[in-house]
């Protein structure tokens, strides 16, 4: 028998055969690649891209719970996720295939606890701590946005005071918090909120309060509400109109339906 001759770069040749046979074996590839600390772009892509809207196995939210994507065909799962582009903006073909495989990983939901725990870790280690007081004046507009954006209490009922162009958030920590909700709140997929803070975007730090403030509804202050819907009350009316019909603007669509909702809402 012929001896094996050992060399210095055996040992890169057996940790391939190594890596090769965990793979093979059916070891997620992806695993190996974590555990190392490579980040998971496909987590991170559906953090900041659709967890606003949707979950892996942990409910409804503003859209359906995707838990049953992993049983849908490539050939259907992935036109429908060229769909969420009214939404989300442009997805490429390489986006598109990246969260197909993504979606129909079995460790899905795990990849996203995963993201999760890096990303408040991250927030944890470069933000201050979360100030509900700060939030609730950054929703109601009595401390400006660090860009200029609107106050959210523009559009946004919350509790007991706020306009009606968008969704009443009151029971919003019910769909999401934490960082969930504050990326939504930051890098926002919404139709409306995109084309209105694309160029004032609020600030990662903004995010973080506004959803402290959001998730603590039976704190807020309700006794500046009289205060505010009196001095308020006309202004927000109409710079809710003027946001929608800002919107309708940049849609470039004139039909008959959308001129029946501005008007309806310039009338109020």
């Amino acid at each position: 028998m012929t001896p094996i001759l050992y060399t210095r770069k055996q040992p890169s040749i057996f940790k391939s055969l190594i890596v090769s046979g965990i793979i093979l074996s059916g070891y997620p590839a992806f695993a190996w690649a974590q555990e190392g600390g490579a980040p998971d772009k496909a987590a991170e892509f559906f953090f900041y891209r659709c967890a606003g809207c949707h979950t892996v196995g942990s409910g409804k939210l503003a859209g359906p719970d995707l838990v049953t994507a992993a049983q849908w065909s490539i050939a259907d799962l992935g036109p429908a996720i060229k769909k969420m582009e009214k939404n989300v903006g442009l997805l490429s073909a390489a986006d598109i295939d990246q969260m197909v495989e993504f979606l129909k990983d079995l460790s899905v939901s795990e990849r996203i606890a995963r993201q999760k725990q890096k990303i408040e870790a991250k927030f944890r280690a470069e933000l201050p701590p979360p100030s509900f007081e700060t939030g609730q004046k950054l929703f109601r507009g009595q401390k400006a946005l660090l860009n200029g954006g609107p106050a959210c209490i523009s559009c946004h009922h919350f509790v007991s005071e706020g306009g009606n162009l968008g969704p009443d958030l009151t029971t919003i920590k019910d769909r999401a918090s934490g960082v969930v909700l504050q990326s939504a709140i930051e890098n926002s997929s919404y139709k409306i909120m995109r084309s209105i803070y694309e160029k004032r975007k609020i600030s990662g730090e903004e995010a973080l309060h506004l959803s402290e403030y959001l998730t603590h509804p039976e704190k807020t202050d309700t006794r500046l509400v009289p205060t505010l819907r009196k001095v308020g009350g006309s202004a927000l009316g109409g710079l809710g109109a003027f946001l929608v019909l800002l919107w309708a603007l940049n849609q470039g669509r004139k039909g008959p339906t959308r001129k029946n909702f501005l008007l309806k809402n310039l009338k109020r």
